[in-house]
């Protein structure tokens, strides 16, 4: 989840999407990623932080930690 989009901004999604129950681990894509961004993102309900740039080790490494 991309965190500041112009429409729906990603915290505000996360929330509305693990309201409505849904179990799937969201990952925040962000270049804030400071401790307490992180902290907030996972209040939010995320998984975790994918810092911006990121790479594709970084990717396959997060995507192999996720249970479906």
């Amino acid at each position: 989840m991309v965190v500041h989009m112009p429409v729906l901004e990603g915290l505000r999604a996360t929330r509305t999407i693990c309201e409505n129950g849904r179990s799937t681990p969201i990952y925040a894509m962000t270049a804030s990623v400071m401790k307490g961004d992180i902290e907030e993102y996972l209040s939010a309900g995320m998984a975790g932080c994918v810092d911006k740039p990121t790479d594709r080790m970084t990717l396959e490494h997060v995507l192999s930690e996720i249970q479906l």
